[in-house]
């Protein structure tokens, strides 16, 4: 069966083109929150707590991916 007819196929492709509008729209509003919250408070106030909240494990997903074996 060509996969461009299979009904399960057109569907996963409809489901991974929501999640990656999902994603998309997450990234915007992540990025509209940041500039709101460095015009409030000021960049190096958001830059401090930031680089204090990595520092103490807070924010262990900017360290990037974790790759046995492989250093960052």
């Amino acid at each position: 069966m060509d996969p461009s007819v299979d009904p399960e196929h057109r569907a996963a492709e409809a489901r991974s083109g929501l999640v990656t509008g999902a994603l998309m729209l997450a990234t915007v509003a992540g990025e509209l929150v940041a500039l709101w919250l460095a015009a409030r408070c000021g960049h190096r106030v958001l830059f401090d707590r930031v680089t204090v909240a990595k520092c103490t494990g807070a924010l262990p997903a900017l360290d990037g991916p974790v790759v046995q074996g492989v250093p960052h």
